[in-house]
């Protein structure tokens, strides 16, 4: 210790029932937090804080595609004024998800997240009402989805999915039957509403 270094907080907290809401998100949880704070130097300002967050039992609510995650577990590193979202492991639509990305914490909050899973094409189309509503496909797809923008009231995030689809079906009023066998991938801007197939 030196009497010219600034002094350091560390320590372990364990706390169940965490919630942390923004305009558009809702995450809670049972959390461990273990790391350190130390003040600024000309002891004006906020003081730096560095920990390693363990995520148990968390819930997301609002997130694009999919509403709800669940059961989620996994780890979070938080260091100045960015959450850094190491692996997070969750349940929705019956599928296990995995999320990964950063948090920056301005004014308002931005958020960039990769999610990915292997989902059922069915629940997932129902949760796209400009697809579902000429398309029901059915069957399996690995699927990934990039996500950013301001964690702001009334501003959808920008949202790019890709599904790649094999042995799928597809029905649809346009079809006079089901198109069966398809292997190819589906992107989806959620922004622009904007459907792409490639074979």
């Amino acid at each position: 210790w030196s009497p010219q270094a600034p002094p350091q907080l560390t320590g372990r907290i364990d706390a169940r029932h965490v919630v942390w809401e923004t305009p558009t998100l809702r995450a809670s949880g049972d959390v461990t937090l273990e790391g350190g704070a130390t003040p600024p130097a000309d002891g004006q300002g906020p003081w730096a804080i560095r920990a390693l967050i363990l995520l148990r039992d968390g819930t997301v609510e609002g997130v694009p595609l999919v509403s709800t995650i669940s059961r989620l577990e996994g780890t979070l590193r938080l260091a100045e004024q960015r959450l850094e979202i190491e692996e997070l492991i969750g349940q929705s639509l019956d599928s296990p998800w995995r999320a990964e990305g950063t948090v920056t914490f301005l004014t308002p909050p931005t958020i960039e997240i990769l999610l990915s899973s292997r989902v059922p094409l069915a629940p997932l189309a129902q949760r796209l009402p400009t697809l579902h509503e000429a398309w029901h496909p059915d069957g399996m797809a690995d699927l990934r989805a990039v996500c950013r923008g301001r964690l702001r009231a009334r501003e959808p995030l920008d949202c790019l999915l890709q599904a790649d689809a094999r042995n799928a079906t597809l029905t649809g009023e346009k079809l006079t039957g089901p198109v069966e066998a398809i292997t190819g991938r589906v992107r989806y801007d959620l922004f622009a509403r904007r459907l792409t197939l490639e074979a």
